[in-house]
């Protein structure tokens, strides 16, 4: 059976950005969606696992 994503926050092939909001949350988001509003790029675009570790460390 062929693994297929439904979500795209969990597909390791895709980019992400690392996202920040203005009471210091992050997020992790996937490279190819549009950023809301409220929140900026502070890592990325780069492998899920590159941003994972970028979260680990703040």
């Amino acid at each position: 059976m062929q693994s297929e994503y439904l979500n795209p926050f969990d597909n390791n092939q895709h980019r992400f950005f690392v996202l920040m909001n203005d009471k210091d949350q992050q997020s992790l988001w996937p490279h190819f969606t549009n950023i809301p509003a409220g929140w900026h790029v502070v890592f990325g675009p780069d492998e899920r696992e590159n941003c994972i570790t970028f979260l680990s460390d703040l």
